[in-house]
């Protein structure tokens, strides 16, 4: 094998990062004394320009990864390479780039614009037969072609809040079936009944944790959307119930996941039923729960959508805002903000 030489330069969206993308980026590694990548905009995919790099800094953490999020230039294709170019040089102060590795047709424009050796790579995609138009069609059909790190990223988490008795398990159970998807059952409701009711002050942080774990090892196998019975916040709520406060850990865990997730509040308009287990009887304190959650969520600035009324219209009301608003729009706020 040749020494690496020079400055390899990789370009494009990685919208989304995929095996033919890695190929592509460990090709120009190996052959290049140091390698740069640059992660340009993509208008109307979800993930930022800085998920998207994230997504190559975590997987190449030698790696340098330039964030070129200025508007796409649009118009003759020489134009547009002269632009990217020169944009290129502008966030790039380092030794000249020497080998462009691309298996587009832009790469040999691009290369010329930088004085470059174009070096393409697989351009007929006979060696990983995949694109990210491809992906982005179904991107559970073709997570194989993605890291888990990368598909986990792609999944919206969407989580069922409201006091107890308000259908918040039956709810996420029929949306993911609706979906054809997998759901998050509620771990403390789990637990809390393995102990017989007899939980203690550190079992509330453990559950928040297990239950997050949980969370994390079905997003592999979630489509679209991963659909969970409540999350730490909820935990943190009941913490304070039972015992007055709240554990710092868990409050630092509840506030690091909060926007990670589209919340449903389940209203109480349906009648509190009995199980066992439950608590608060249906009365005044159920209601004030039900307030004290919503109070919660505006709080901490969480947008929410109320499902009210029959299992079947919970079912369709969410569906449909699933359904209107995609499959991803960023880290900070999963769906676009909706209305209550």
């Amino acid at each position: 094998m040749p020494e690496p030489r020079g400055v390899g330069l990789v370009v494009g969206k990685f919208a989304p990062l995929h095996a033919g993308h890695q190929f592509l980026i460990e090709t120009a590694r190996a052959a290049s004394g140091a390698t740069v990548i640059a992660v340009y905009d993509s208008p109307g995919y979800g993930p930022t320009v800085r998920v998207r790099a994230n997504w190559i800094r975590r997987l190449y953490p030698d790696t340098l990864v330039l964030e070129l999020d200025d508007p796409v230039p649009q118009g003759d294709p020489e134009d547009v390479s002269r632009a990217y170019a020169e944009h290129l040089r502008s966030r790039y102060a380092g030794p000249p780039v020497t080998h462009v590795f691309s298996s587009e047709e832009y790469g040999a424009r691009f290369a010329r614009e930088l004085r470059a050796e174009h070096i393409p790579v697989d351009p007929e995609r006979r060696r990983l037969p995949v694109s990210a138009t491809l992906v982005r069609s179904n991107p559970f059909a073709f997570r194989h072609y993605l890291d888990p790190g990368v598909y986990r990223s792609l999944v919206v988490k969407v989580c069922f809040v409201g006091a107890e008795s308000t259908g918040k398990t039956t709810l996420a159970e029929a949306v993911a079936e609706r979906h054809g998807t997998v759901w998050m059952p509620e771990y403390g409701r789990e637990l809390f009944e393995l102990e017989r009711g007899a939980l203690v002050f550190g079992d509330l942080l453990r559950i928040a944790r297990e239950h997050l774990r949980r969370e994390e090892k079905l997003l592999e196998h979630a489509n679209r959307f991963l659909l969970c019975d409540t999350n730490a916040i909820t935990t943190e709520f009941w913490s304070r119930f039972y015992f007055g406060t709240a554990d710092p850990e868990l409050e630092q865990l509840a506030r690091s996941v909060e926007r990670d997730y589209a919340y449903v509040l389940c209203a109480n308009d349906i009648p509190w039923v009995q199980d066992g287990w439950r608590e608060t009887g249906g009365g005044e304190l159920w209601l004030e729960h039900q307030e004290t959650i919503r109070a919660d969520l505006e709080a901490r600035g969480l947008d929410y959508i109320e499902a009210s009324g029959p299992v079947p219209e919970r079912v369709e009301r969410v569906s449909r805002w699933l359904d209107e608003r995609g499959s991803y729009s960023g880290p900070a706020c999963p769906l676009s903000s909706p209305a209550r």
